[in-house]
């Protein structure tokens, strides 16, 4: 495997893991310091995860080539700025498959897909905390007229806390409707809002 990093190679035989997640892991613990990796390529091509731990399928056969770059903290967090709003729109765009599993019954596999997306979701949140750390942002601006951004944080986090206490008594299709209507919703207050903080930042 040939590893670069901010341009610079990295004897390979330094590098530990199984997986693309454990590689990562073992280069942002050893080898960079005072910053965050960002843009990772895989074989040439950009590499995102999608939902939490897809990099695990990602063996170390499969990659000849890792390449990657480095962001300050600063970075990372006008990063998830700009971006964030995709992040939203992903989660998003997952729910009505979950939904229908739920519904129709198939647990194991409506199971499987909803705990990747609540680490996800979880995930977004941990990424609002650490631009707002970071950058010192004030959330409990107002940003629509009503809501500020440490209103809808702690309704979401509420959203979350129901949906622990109906997956623990089983009534799947309760969850299905949590998720298809107050989920949902939150999630679409977020894409408003993420963009103007954006604007109003900038």
């Amino acid at each position: 495997m040939k590893i670069i990093i901010n341009g610079q190679p990295l004897e390979s035989d330094k590098i530990h893991g199984e997986n693309l997640e454990e590689i990562l892991s073992d280069i942002q613990k050893k080898h960079i310091t005072g910053s965050i990796v960002g843009e990772v390529l895989v074989n040439g091509k950009s590499y995102q995860e999608d939902v939490p731990h897809a990099a695990l399928e990602f063996s170390h056969e499969d990659i000849q080539t890792l390449e990657l770059t480095t962001r300050s903290v600063e970075e990372i967090a006008w990063h998830f700025i700009e971006n964030g709003e995709h992040i939203v729109n992903a989660l998003t765009n997952a729910l009505p498959k979950i939904v229908e599993m739920f519904r129709l019954g198939d647990e194991t596999e409506a199971n499987e897909h909803y705990l990747h997306f609540l680490e996800a979701l979880q995930l977004l949140l941990n990424m609002l905390n650490y631009t707002r750390q970071t950058l010192d942002i004030d959330f409990n601006h107002e940003y629509d007229g009503q809501n500020s951004i440490e209103a809808k944080m702690e309704r979401l986090s509420e959203v979350m806390s129901e949906l622990i206490r109906i997956q623990e008594e089983n009534d799947w299709i309760y969850l299905a409707d949590i998720l298809e209507y107050d989920l949902t919703k939150e999630l679409i207050d977020f894409k408003t809002i993420l963009p103007r903080l954006k604007t109003k930042l900038h």
